[in-house]
């Protein structure tokens, strides 16, 4: 596993756990997680309550190891603690481990276990298309004789229609096309919500950071923020603290300020506030045959 841990001594008290956001008391352990500045791409370290990290972000970790299990040399700094700590650390360790241990096997105990309920849905399923399937001749003639109307004339079910067949995602699609298309006059054209809508997470990512926004989200939320943002012009930075980008709040008219990391790594709350309609949105620039 590549480098993800760290563990040292709280030499302050001042510090914050990133898990529960309490302090982590001067002198106690603190485990630190590897984290990706979101905006520029740089890491940093963020740091926990031991007791949190074990908790909450252990399973995670031991997921990344060959053997599914967390040692002493993973973590960064571990040999340079105090003798009690290290004790103290083996010792919630080993605890940990058997814990995540026991947890898998309960997980592949549950896995080989015969699905009986699904199995024996599927035997009804076989045994009333055997029945359906084995009817006498006379029935499935009655049955041909009865699907004929008027004056002998077979009525012909109509084939499924290409919308009825059409994936849910290509419905989705459908539905954006049509809701955005008929917006105001900053609408995305038909061949930019082509090419939104056929566009991969990274190509939306790329997109959004062009034009200085939030690239977090999953596809389907990338996609309704860059189509906002071609209608109604991009968020600009927060007018309160002039660093975090400013976000829309659900559908209720407002927006907000997630708030920012400094330099450091640290992270800052805004808690800015305010109506959609007072903030002033700059045009989205597109380049030439793209988005």
């Amino acid at each position: 596993m590549a480098t993800e841990l760290w563990i040292t001594v709280a030499k302050t008290g001042r510090g914050a756990c990133k898990t529960c956001r309490d302090k982590v008391a001067q002198g106690g352990i603190k485990i630190g997680t590897h984290a990706q500045h979101e905006r520029e791409g740089r890491g940093f370290e963020k740091w926990h309550h031991a007791e949190c990290f074990w908790t909450s972000l252990a399973r995670r970790y031991a997921k990344k190891t060959q053997n599914g299990r967390l040692a002493a040399d993973d973590f960064v700094g571990f040999s340079a603690l105090a003798l009690e700590h290290r004790t103290a650390f083996e010792a919630q360790l080993a605890l940990s481990n058997a814990q995540l241990g026991s947890r898998s096997d309960a997980a592949k105990t549950k896995a080989s276990a015969p699905k009986t309920k699904r199995a024996a849905a599927a035997k009804r399923k076989k045994a009333a298309d055997e029945e359906r399937d084995s009817g006498d001749g006379a029935g499935q003639k009655g049955a041909r004789d009865g699907d004929a109307g008027v004056d002998g004339v077979d009525t012909v079910e109509e084939p499924p229609s290409k919308e009825s067949k059409a994936s849910p995602a290509r419905k989705k699609a459908k539905k954006n096309e049509e809701e955005y298309t008929a917006g105001p006059s900053g609408k995305p054209s038909a061949e930019q919500m082509k090419l939104i809508m056929t566009a991969s997470v990274a190509q939306l990512k790329d997109m959004l950071k062009r034009n200085d926004q939030i690239i977090s989200g999953a596809k389907a939320q990338l996609q309704d923020r860059v189509i906002d943002c071609i209608q109604h012009g991009v968020y600009p930075k927060c007018p309160r603290c002039f660093t975090g980008r400013l976000r829309a709040v659900g559908n209720s008219g407002t927006v907000e300020c997630p708030g920012h990391f400094d330099d450091e790594g640290v992270y800052h709350r805004c808690g800015f506030k305010g109506r959609s309609s007072d903030v002033e949105r700059p045009a989205w620039a597109a380049q030439e045959g793209k988005v």
